[in-house]
């Protein structure tokens, strides 16, 4: 981004909303300055209010950010760094840096949809993309002096999601590993002016994937997050289902059955088949069932990884 900028325009009010857009065309540009005929604007970063100066020849305009993302902070931590050259060196201070260096990490970061977070030690800050990221999340240790910002989805950015899925009838899809592609995700999420699966997908996808991944903890630790119905909660439910623990549904068995680690994988799969009326879990593998009567659910003796859990369609 080069900071200063000559305006096109033949008034004043077509140069400042040159200025503006040409801002905007920028991810981490958040402040414009001009004088009043707006002849020629200064694109920048953010700044707080310390940075701002009284002036009766200049405009200030700061970009209304929406915070699509929130950052986790663990602090004496260091996150795994995937990408040994994607790095950000920081003027700041001997020590440290300013929180406005801080934020255009943070803003470099979220304009990434392959971005999970970043780690800063001293004046640098490093970006966590690739490598295992997607499917299984940040690896963490422990390193004096060192923060690790998580990425995650904001308020604003689920509640986007959530009211796309929900008018699309998405709630019950679960993506990532096993599952469905990223891409899909995107195909499916995307809208004519939203690009809401290009701007989240990965993040869902490694949510779910990363939720897979406890598959040895049972149904019901491993639930969270592993579909959109578990990440938006009321605002789209998707199918309900009663979960007997420890007890199985073997008495009608339909189709193929399979292998999965993400247990959302197989709850949508039979969610979209009428003639499917529950799922029998053991370990990983999912038993789809087209008869479930109460006569029909025993009661198991399998313990640890491999307990029984039999989920029946509401």
């Amino acid at each position: 981004m080069s900071n200063w900028y000559v305006a096109v325009g033949a008034t004043k009010d077509e140069k400042k909303a040159d200025c503006l857009a040409k801002c905007l065309s920028y991810p981490e540009c958040e402040t414009v300055s001009s004088n009043k005929n707006f002849k020629n604007c200064y694109l920048g970063g953010w700044g707080n209010a310390t940075t701002h100066e009284e002036s009766s020849t200049y405009f200030c305009y700061e970009r209304n950010m929406v915070d699509h993302w929130d950052y986790k902070a663990h602090t004496d931590m260091q996150c795994f760094r995937r990408d040994s050259t994607v790095k950000r060196v920081l003027s700041g201070q001997n020590s440290g840096f300013l929180d406005s260096e801080l934020r255009g990490c943070k803003v470099h970061c979220s304009s990434d949809p392959e971005c999970h977070g970043i780690s800063t030690r001293g004046n640098k800050c490093y970006f966590q993309i690739g490598g295992t990221t997607a499917t299984r999340g940040l690896n963490f240790k422990t390193k004096a002096k060192s923060t690790c910002y998580e990425k995650t989805l904001s308020a604003l950015s689920t509640a986007e999601i959530c009211w796309q899925a929900k008018s699309l009838g998405l709630c019950d899809k679960a993506y990532g590993h096993q599952g469905p592609a990223q891409g899909e995700c995107e195909a499916a999420l995307d809208g004519a002016d939203t690009k809401l699966g290009t701007k989240f997908c990965a993040m869902l996808s490694k949510m779910m994937s990363v939720a897979g991944k406890k598959w040895k903890e049972g149904p019901v630790a491993q639930l969270e997050n592993s579909s959109l119905a578990k990440i938006c909660g009321a605002s789209c439910p998707g199918t309900t289902w009663t979960m007997h623990e420890g007890k199985k549904c073997l008495s009608k068995k339909l189709g193929v059955n399979g292998n999965k680690e993400n247990f959302s994988l197989c709850l949508a799969r039979c969610a979209a088949n009428d003639a499917c009326m529950g799922v029998s879990r053991r370990g990983k593998m999912c038993l789809y069932q087209s008869r479930i009567n109460v006569n029909d659910i025993k009661d198991s003796t399998m313990t640890g990884i491999n307990k029984d859990f039999c989920f029946v369609k509401n």
